[in-house]
C-alpha cells in the first residue's frame, strides 16, 4: 500500500499537484486499494481523486470523513457545470450521482478529459477481456444444435436448387454433422 509520501511523489507532476498538501488527500494511503495509483486530483468541497480504476471524492470535517467512488466502468454520465471562478461536475452511476462543486475552471476541463481517457481505457481492457473469456468458454450444446440446423436448411436450399449436386450435398452434409 502507498504511503502519503509516496503518493506526493507520484502526483507532483499531476495537474492538481497544488492541492497535495489538503488533509483530504493525507486519507488516501487508507483508502486506495492496494496496487491502485492515484493519477490526478482536482480540488473543490473536497479532494476528487482519478486513480487507474476509479474517481474518489473524499471530504474531511473535523469530526467526519466522507468517502464515495465510482469505478470507472459503473459511470454512466459525467455532466459539467462550468462557472466564472469555479465549476462543478456531477457524475452519475445507474440511480446513485455524486455532485462536486467549487472546483478550480483552470484545470476542470483538463481533469475531465484525463478521466474521460482513464475510462476509455478500463472499458477497452474490459471489452477485451470479456472478449478473451467468451471465446475460452464452450458454446452450449442448444446453441451449437440451433446452427447445425440452420446450415443443414442452407445447404438443403442450395440443393434444391441446383447448385449442390447429391455428392456435394451428401459430403458438405458430413462435414457438419461430424462437427457436432
Amino acid at each position: 500500500m502507498l504511503t502519503y509520501e509516496e503518493i506526493k511523489r507520484l502526483m507532483k507532476t499531476s495537474i492538481g499537484s497544488k492541492f497535495l498538501g489538503r488533509k483530504e488527500v493525507k486519507e488516501l494511503p487508507s483508502i486506495l486499494w492496494e496496487d491502485e495509483i492515484p493519477k490526478n486530483l482536482i480540488g473543490g468541497n473536497g479532494v476528487l481523486v482519478a486513480t487507474d480504476r476509479r474517481l474518489i471524492f473524499i471530504k474531511k470535517g473535523i469530526f467526519s470523513l466522507e468517502v464515495k467512488y465510482f469505478q470507472y466502468d459503473e459511470i454512466s454520465y459525467m455532466q459539467e457545470f462550468p462557472g466564472l471562478i469555479t465549476g462543478e461536475i456531477v457524475i452519475y452511476s445507474g440511480e446513485d450521482k455524486m455532485k462536486v462543486t467549487n472546483l478550480d475552471n483552470d484545470i476542470f476541463p483538463i481533469f475531465l478529459d484525463r478521466v474521460v481517457n482513464y475510462i476509455n481505457k478500463r472499458l477497452e481492457s474490459k471489452a477485451t477481456n470479456d472478449q478473451i473469456a467468451s471465446q475460452d468458454q464452450p458454446e452450449k450444446d442448444e446453441d451449437r444444435t440451433e446452427m447445425v440446423i440452420r446450415q443443414l436448411k442452407e445447404l438443403g436450399e442450395l440443393k434444391d436448387l441446383g447448385i449442390l449436386t447429391e455428392e456435394e450435398f451428401q459430403s458438405e452434409k458430413a462435414k457438419i454433422l461430424n462437427t457436432k
